[in-house]
């Protein structure tokens, strides 16, 4: 097991909750296009 430093685990800890953050953003963002796009095309 490698040696690891206390505050390294925090570290991985902000760095995986701020990649929740941008994931969940990425799929807020794709299902906003999803209906725009929806809704454009049943305009047509």
């Amino acid at each position: 097991m490698p040696f690891v430093l206390s505050d390294s685990k925090e570290q991985q800890q902000e760095s995986r909750s701020m990649m929740d953050i941008i994931l969940l953003g990425i799929a807020v963002a794709f299902f906003a296009l999803c209906f725009a796009y929806t809704s454009a095309c049943d305009r047509l």
